[in-house]
């Protein structure tokens, strides 16, 4: 009976540290998408965010509340400004200020990236104890398809683009502007949650230890980053070399 509870306490306490750990790295996933954005500019930042959540939501047996922080963490990064708006113009108290913030904008908006993450768990977690390229290969597959019909289904139904907030990361890049008119932004968002998934694969191998799959691992999407660069540089060259032909062809 002695070595029955202190199974069960261990088991507790173990699955209380990864519900912490998880609710911790669904708050850096949000933060760290807030420095893809302007003025930051760190587009890479972008699939580090989403292998963070990735990671928590299979990981944790609460991926609804990791969705939620996630989505709390990021529009409070991405939006805080309205406070210091309504503050500044407004001439609004500070408690009221934050409760219309958090009341009417945060929280409601904050739900839907919970809900996506639950519908997320089964497929997050496959992934994250898969073993063979193949089932890994199905398993991110899986969980791209699912995240990008979701939010698809919520960009058609909103004032947004029509590519959504997190393709609009990539929308003053030349070469994703160009491969976007063949797949569109919902294949932008598709790549870049591939991507990640792929990148939760490689941290899960370098948890085990096993640094040379990682290194592996980590070259797909660095490998489709540093493609894009290439292809942004030559378009870039391309653009200014054009003009140039088109004056000697005049003179």
């Amino acid at each position: 009976m002695t070595r029955l509870n202190v199974g069960v306490s261990g088991f507790k306490m173990k699955h209380r540290t990864y519900t912490l750990a998880s609710m911790l790295l669904s708050i850096a996933a949000g933060v760290l998408i807030r420095f893809a954005f302007a003025p930051y500019h760190y587009l890479f930042f972008v699939l580090l965010g989403l292998c963070l959540l990735l990671t928590a939501i299979g990981l944790s047996r609460r991926p609804f509340l990791c969705g939620f922080l996630f989505g709390v963490a990021e529009i409070c990064s991405l939006s805080g400004w309205l406070v210091d708006t309504l503050l500044t113009h407004y001439q609004l108290p500070l408690h009221v200020s934050w409760g219309f913030f958090l009341g009417c904008i945060v929280i409601p908006l904050a739900l839907w990236p919970a809900v996506i993450s639950r519908l997320l768990y089964h497929p997050a977690r496959r992934l994250i104890i898969a073993r063979g390229p193949l089932t890994i290969l199905v398993n991110a597959i899986l969980v791209a398809s699912i995240f990008t019909t979701l939010e698809w289904v919520r960009v058609s139904f909103s004032p947004e683009n029509s590519w959504g907030y997190l393709p609009a990361v990539f929308a003053e890049q030349p070469q994703i502007i160009l491969l976007a008119g063949y797949i569109g932004g919902p294949g932008i968002l598709f790549l870049s949650v591939f991507s990640s998934a792929i990148l939760v694969y490689a941290a899960r191998l370098f948890v085990r230890s096993r640094p040379l799959s990682c290194l592996v691992a980590l070259t797909i999407p660095l490998g489709i980053y540093l493609a894009a660069f290439n292809i942004r540089n030559e378009l870039l060259f391309r653009s200014i070399n054009v003009p140039m032909k088109s004056i000697d062809v005049a003179l």
